[in-house]
């Protein structure tokens, strides 16, 4: 049996059994892959789809700040659920509790997505935490969107001059993974970032699915 063919029965087996976050879980990290054969792909989005139709039939967010903090602690999936009900809400209200996660023990990516949300509400907020194992002093107001950075849109503008007549599949697959290391460095800027390297990882990745 195959990777694929073994991973979709194993989330088959989670929906099953209404283990709706499991399932959920293994979506998210086999979608996030930045190559999937196209076939495998479709079995996935279709089964996301039934996934996000099942939890239709339960609060798919949460409402309470403290379910949101425990959230933060556990699976891929209830993280993904915590950071999609903190967009929802008016994060000026939560101030406090989101200075106490960003200064807490959960994963950088998580502090980098509330602090990306903060910078998108316009929300004053400054903190130290930890980020890459170093302290950091943050001021959301002097941050800045790294989407429009000169050096990440040039990166944008050397892969399309690279791929757009060439590969335009593979083009959205490097715009996609360039997308995924901005927001692994937010909110600073990787310098050592170049459209070559986003090729490579890309193609490693093709090559090794």
């Amino acid at each position: 049996m195959d990777y694929y063919t073994e991973t979709i029965q194993t989330i088959r087996t989670h929906i099953e059994q209404n283990e709706v976050e499991l399932a959920l879980e293994k979506l998210i990290v086999e979608l996030s892959m930045p190559y999937i054969p196209l076939n495998h792909q479709q079995t996935f989005e279709s089964m996301l789809r039934e996934v996000q139709s099942l939890e239709a039939k339960n609060p798919s967010l949460y409402t309470d700040i403290d379910e949101i903090k425990e959230a933060l602690h556990k699976s891929e999936a209830f993280k993904s659920k915590a950071l999609n009900s903190l967009e929802s809400l008016n994060l000026r209200m939560v101030l406090d509790d989101l200075v106490e996660i960003l200064q807490s023990d959960v994963d950088d990516l998580s502090k980098r997505f509330i602090l990306m949300m903060l910078f998108e509400q316009e929300i004053d907020c400054q903190c130290d935490l930890n980020l890459e194992g170093e302290m950091v002093s943050i001021d959301t107001k002097k941050l800045e969107n790294p989407l429009t950075h000169n050096h990440y849109q040039k990166i944008f503008l050397d892969l399309d001059e690279m791929l757009s007549s060439y590969d335009p599949s593979l083009l959205e697959l490097c715009y996609q993974e360039l997308s995924l290391k901005i927001m692994e460095s937010f909110p600073f800027i990787n310098e050592s970032l170049n459209a070559e390297k986003i090729l490579e990882n890309v193609n490693s990745y093709m090559n090794n699915g």
